[in-house]
């Protein structure tokens, strides 16, 4: 009994060449539950291969050797990966589960890495509106990391937004500073046409300012066209949106040296 026990494991585990159904399979486990693998499609594995240097193991939220099934997790040296392909089942992948804490203690790693911390404003997971975050591990999961958010930003948000979720990460909104010509004058208690900004050229230190009346300037210098009207500045790019007067609608681009004030 204990001969045919081995060939009918090593038939199951794929030892001898052969292609299990899952029917087969399903008799096989009821019969000698002690065969059943350790792991199903919904667990985090690790995998290990013999073509992996240095003995790195990829650990790998599993969903069957389906040759269309691609999956999510991380790659050798921890590198995340959105897309990844089990390979087709052999004998030379090592495959065991991977505990709670082997998946939670690499999530909140690679979470950490990409930024994300106490202060930073995010589009959750499944959101897009920008929502700000106190602390960023408020319950971590293997199937999801959820933060904490201030009260102020629940509107249209959550209340614990998520950071990952089923193989998805939120992303970081950069911070930026904008301020008005305006609101820097009144800091520094100056007019506006007072300013000089260190390293910006004579040619911008008056900028045009939204309903300034402008023409444009030909090769020659000498003005022509119609009058336009400035409709929105572009400081970052130095360029001027203009139209006419009868609508909001945006003309044309310019940059600010093509422009010169109307009389």
């Amino acid at each position: 009994m204990e001969k045919y026990k081995k060939f009918i494991e090593k038939a199951y585990n794929g030892k001898l060449g052969l292609t299990m159904c899952k029917d087969w399979k399903e008799k096989i486990e009821k019969e000698f539950p002690e065969m059943r693998e350790s792991y199903k499609a919904g667990d985090w594995v690790w995998l290990k291969s013999p073509y992996f240097l240095y003995g790195e193991k990829m650990l790998i939220y599993f969903k069957g050797f389906d040759s269309d099934s691609y999956t999510f997790g991380f790659g050798v040296e921890k590198e995340w990966i959105e897309s990844f392909r089990l390979p087709v089942r052999n004998t030379v992948l090592k495959i065991t589960k991977a505990t709670d804490k082997d998946v939670t203690d690499a999530l909140i790693a690679e979470a950490k890495k990409r930024g994300f911390k106490e202060g930073v404003t995010i589009i959750p997971v499944g959101c897009n509106n920008p929502q700000k975050i106190t602390n960023p591990f408020g319950r971590v999961d293997i199937d999801k990391i959820n933060t904490y958010s201030p009260m102020s930003e629940w509107h249209n948000n959550y209340s614990n937004p998520p950071i990952y979720r089923n193989g998805l990460w939120a992303s970081i909104v950069e911070k930026q500073t904008e301020l008005t010509l305006e609101q820097i004058a009144e800091k520094f208690n100056i007019k506006v046409g007072d300013l000089r900004i260190k390293g910006v050229s004579g040619e911008t230190e008056s900028p045009f300012m939204v309903g300034d009346v402008v023409m444009v300037k030909d090769n020659n210098n000498d003005l022509y066209g119609t009058r336009l009207v400035v409709k929105k500045v572009l400081r970052l790019f130095k360029t001027i949106a203009v139209g006419s007067w009868s609508s909001d609608t945006i003309t044309g681009h310019f940059y600010e040296h093509e422009l010169k004030l109307a009389n």
